[in-house]
């Protein structure tokens, strides 16, 4: 069971990624092209839905993230290192701001919610760049005696690891909630003038 969950939070964050991917590709298509992607329905369509349900994207992967982190440490036993414990601060309260917003219908939210969503990501991106390339790191920020900030305990598909999982919630946080409190057409207008 445990080792389906971490394949499970790993598949999530695949997902997330390729998600992200498309999104910025269209956006990129959009600005070279100079298309009014407005137009077309399919993507009207979809805007609208994360524009309506954006909110909720973005509390259902808060809740993920704050799942999956208690999940790697009170399940399956691995110490978070002091970089987890600072993603972990700034993400966990995600869950409480986006819940409330959902609440009162609040769209706002974003002025609370993304210092601490950008903090977690820089703070994730860091940490995942020193997993990456440990030899440009001279000291390891463990705890006294704790767990290593560079060492990954598992590396899913190669290259996925907390961090990284880490740090794609943070961009599909910031991604769903801006949906959820822009306007659709002023979204694309960046991208196609």
């Amino acid at each position: 069971m445990i080792a389906f969950i971490r394949q499970l939070l790993s598949s999530l964050t695949v997902l997330g990624l390729v998600i992200m991917l498309l999104f910025f590709a269209a956006c990129l298509l959009a600005r070279i092209l100079r298309k009014d992607l407005w137009q077309s329905r399919v993507l009207r369509d979809l805007t609208s839905l994360m524009q309506r349900y954006g909110l909720w994207f973005a509390f259902v992967v808060a809740v993920l993230a704050m799942s999956g982190s208690l999940f790697f440490s009170d399940v399956v036993g691995w110490e978070p290192c002091r970089l987890c414990w600072y993603q972990r601060i700034a993400i966990y309260p995600a869950v409480v701001l986006l819940g409330v917003a959902i609440y009162r219908d609040d769209r706002s939210v974003t002025k609370y919610l993304y210092p601490l969503i950008f903090i977690g990501g820089a703070i994730a991106l860091y940490q995942y760049s020193m997993q990456q390339f440990p030899a440009l790191i001279a000291e390891t920020c463990a705890l006294t005696g704790g767990t290593s900030c560079t060492t990954a305990p598992e590396r899913a598909f190669g290259i996925i690891t907390i961090p990284l999982m880490s740090l794609t919630s943070c961009l599909l946080m910031w991604m769903f909630s801006g949906f959820a409190t822009l306007q659709p057409r002023s979204w694309w207008k960046f991208w196609t003038h």
